[in-house]
């Protein structure tokens, strides 16, 4: 997901499940009784072993042609405000007439469907035809029928024989989607089991080498012969055939499993894992928890000192920092896993080029909180980094020396601790040091920390420019945000936000559409971090909007934006407007899904539905951050509006501005509204790109136009990277539907393609509770819903009028 958050503080991740909604709570943490804690942990019901499960399957019915090319016509018409169809959308009614999809035809294509599932073994297939008749779904509990029916439609071998014979499916079939296999669905199988239930195979032990028999007995057993398997779903489609009006069409399954070629410089492909939906990173709310000292490894050699011999390797101390608005933390575990003994602690940094030194007594500077120790640096710049930092320990009755070093240093312009990374011994007076630094994005160890300030209420509405007094109520106002991979949320974290920004309680529940995440699936960040940042920033920037949790199960079609665009349009009364902040590598899908996709999302807009979408948070990628060149399958779409992130402005008041925060915060220093980006202080890049299908729609042509021909910024002018020339020729996107070389160039997609993202606004710093867990996050998650709380605003305000 597009979302990324920095803790500010620690915090237990989990704790007991509400069922009550609109309860108040408090947003610091709540300890899990160790009952719960055990079971929630040891004995959640094995996904695909003993959860049930219901598969859905559907088959898409193309539409007459000619109605085809109006309801195109009339979307560009009613989404032009030039265009005297502006506005005029369509009711479900009208838009099953306009699609021209008989009843007849629906009916065939549900028999069809029923007849395939029962010669899979599938007794009384649960067969329905959505509103406008142009698709029919079915529902089974069984998962390897709805692989059979892929298999069937290519007569592949299962088991040794081919699957049952199916009859031709009808003429305006285009496509047929089946669900992912389930987690564990292969496990614990013994070997007839196995062979039994496709697509899962039955794997032998490699063979065994003189090299090999040197592993542990924990090797030995994963050596062992076991059941395997995992399947992504089949995207199944007709092949084009001369129109000779005999020949039965000849269907091709695809299963969207490996992005290959993923970029010319990586020579990899992109594991696909059966949660591939998710995108975007976290750093964890509890980071004094998993975070890691950036110290390089030790040098087995000993190093000799200015003040002494030779020393062993330096000792691990254990002590981290994570960064706050305008100041670290320093911590400790408590009890601590050194071996060395100390009373007080010397703590070197360096902003600005300026060199700082803090002193701190172990048992009277340090406060306990929950399995740390913590204390507080203070007077730092927000958005500037701060590095060079290094610890050093001071022994019983050190703590006077150590404050009188820490002046004199500070007072000098220099380090007082200045670390030696190999021998973890200070340079100056031979003490035991560690030197310390961040996270990166990418979960790796850095050698500086990034001070951050919070988001306010106010400083949103500022940059976003929304008006004070601009409140947005009523179904017009109804706002939805779409999840999916079992995603969760309590509403109690979204009350103590509103709460937290002086708003009052939600009047009404959130409303839940589609499928719920399990009732065992715990609320922490990784359950439950975008749903929640999704839902609380809609909720703060439009206060009164409606809001609509809409879940889609992974077992549904495609577990993802086909299956959700399906419901949506199925749905009497969907709201007006829809925020995603998941994607995918477009490059996975074949055209035929891409169109069909497209048409989906169309008739949402036919429907008078804005689509938000979020770009992504890795630069040049919307789902990956090895800096390869993936457009998003959603994002690219024409009928969608795509968001980047920006920094907040210098005159977002009261972020900055305002002299009382100023006085409140200490120093406040924001870089304005530039990309956000890891290069500006956020700990994601907001992503652009060129889609590899669609064709650039004619409003972006003189946007585009004028960014290709900039100095800057311009992938035909891509400078020197790493000291190596890189030429618009030689960048690279996976085509593997659309060259046999699985690579193709991007310099054709530049002047052809649509181009994303259409917008941006700000998406750094949004304050975000999670199960009571007070975070801050980063992501185009955070600036697509806050896009979609602002055309709740003029939606709710044209029905006014």
């Amino acid at each position: 997901c597009f979302g990324s958050v920095v803790a500010v503080q620690a915090l237990t991740p989990f704790r007991v499940r509400r069922r009550s909604m609109g309860a108040r709570v408090n947003i610091w943490p709540i300890c899990l009784p160790a009952f719960f804690l055990i079971h929630s942990l040891c004995f959640r019901p094995a996904l695909g072993e003993h959860a049930p499960h219901r598969f859905v399957v559907g088959v898409f019915l193309r539409p007459p042609t000619a109605r085809l090319d109006a309801l195109y016509h009339r979307a560009l018409k009613v989404s032009d405000p030039a265009s005297d169809g502006y506005g005029e959308y369509l009711s479900q009614q009208q838009l099953a007439e306009s699609i021209g999809v008989s009843a007849d035809e629906a009916s065939d294509a549900a028999h069809w469907l029923r007849h395939c599932l029962e010669l899979a073994n599938v007794s009384h297939p649960a067969v329905r035809s959505v509103s406008h008749r142009d698709a029919v779904t079915a529902t089974v509990s069984d998962f390897t029928a709805t692989y059979l029916l892929g298999a069937g439609l290519i007569n592949q071998f299962v088991r040794g024989e081919l699957p049952p014979s199916f009859p031709e499916a009808p003429p305006s079939a285009e496509l047929v989607l089946t669900p992912p296999m389930p987690p564990l669905y292969c496990q614990n199988l013994t070997q007839g089991a196995c062979l039994a239930r496709p697509p899962c195979h039955w794997k032998e032990p490699e063979p065994k080498n003189s090299s090999r028999k040197r592993h542990a007995k924990s090797s030995e057993r994963e050596e062992q012969a076991h059941c395997d398997g995992h399947f992504s779903g089949w995207i199944c489609w007709p092949q084009m055939l001369p129109p000779t009006g005999s020949l039965r069409p000849e269907w091709r399954c695809f299963e969207p499993q490996e992005l290959e070629g993923l970029h010319s410089t990586t020579g990899k492909g992109w594991p696909r894992t059966p949660k591939r939906r998710r995108r975007g990173r976290s750093v964890e709310s509890v980071l004094l928890e998993g975070h890691a000292p950036a110290s390089l490894p030790a040098s087995a050699a000993p190093v000799t000192l200015a003040t002494g011999p030779a020393v062993a390797p330096r000792p691990f101390l254990g002590f981290r920092v994570v960064p706050r608005s305008n100041g670290m933390v320093l911590s400790f575990r408590a009890p601590d896993n050194s071996s060395e003994s100390w009373e007080s602690v010397e703590i070197s940094l360096r902003t600005r080029g300026v060199f700082q030194t803090h002193a701190f007594r172990r048992h009277k500077d340090f406060t306990p909180n929950g399995p740390f120790h913590t204390a507080i640096i203070r007077g730092l710049y927000n958005l500037e980094r701060v590095d060079r930092i290094a610890v050093c320990l001071g022994g019983a009755g050190g703590a006077a020396s150590a404050e009188v070093a820490a002046a004199l240093s500070s007072a000098e312009g220099q380090a007082g601790c200045v670390c030696d990374m190999d021998s973890g011994r200070d340079v100056r007076l031979g003490r035991v040091c560690e030197q310390l630094g961040g996270l990166s994005p990418f979960r790796t160890p850095v050698d500086f920390v990034m001070p951050r300030s919070d988001q306010t209420l106010s400083a949103l509405r500022a940059d976003l420019a929304i008006q004070h007094e601009a409140y947005a109520e009523g179904p017009s106002a109804a706002v939805a945000v779409g999840e999916f991979n079992a995603e969760t949320f309590l509403q109690e974290d979204v009350d103590a936000l509103r709460e937290a920004y002086g708003l009052m309680s939600l009047s009404s529940d959130i409303r839940v559409a589609g499928t719920p995440a399990p009732a065992f699936e715990p609320v922490n960040d990784a359950t439950a971090g975008e749903g929640s940042l999704d839902l609380q920033v809609v909720s703060v920037l439009s206060p009164g909007a409606p809001l609509t949790w809409w879940s889609v199960s992974p077992f549904d079609l495609d577990g993802f934006m086909m299956s959700y665009a399906l419901q949506v349009n199925d749905a009497a009364d969907p709201p007006l407007v829809h925020s995603i902040s998941w994607g995918d590598a477009e490059a996975l899908f074949p055209p035929q899904f891409i169109e069909r996709l497209d048409y989906e999302l169309m008739k949402m807009v036919l429907h008078g539905i804005t689509v938000i979408i979020a770009s992504g948070d890795n630069g040049i990628s919307a789902v990956t951050p090895d800096c390869a060149f993936v457009s998003d399958v959603i994002g690219s779409s024409p009928w969608v509006t795509s968001v980047g992130a920006t920094m907040p402005s210098k005159d977002s008041a009261p972020y900055c501005s305002s002299s009382s925060l100023r006085r409140a915060m200490g120093i406040c220093e924001e870089p304005g509204p530039i990309t956000c980006s890891v290069a500006s202080g956020a700990i994601i890049t907001s992503s652009g790109y060129w889609s590899i299908y669609r064709a650039r729609p004619i409003y972006q042509s003189a946007a585009v136009d004028g960014y290709l021909h900039q100095a800057k910024c311009n992938p035909c002018r891509t400078g020197v990277v790493e000291k190596h020339e890189v030429n618009a020729s030689d960048l690279g996107t996976p085509c593997q539907h659309l060259s046999s070389s699985k690579v193709c160039a991007l310099e054709p997609l530049f002047t052809t393609t649509r181009a994303s993202p259409d917008v941006a606004l700000p998406g750094n710093s949004y304050p975000t509770i999670v199960n009571g867990s007070l975070g801050l996050f980063d992501g185009t998650s955070a600036s697509a819903p806050a896009l979609a709380a602002m055309v709740s605003l003029p939606n709710a305000e044209q029905a006014r009028k």
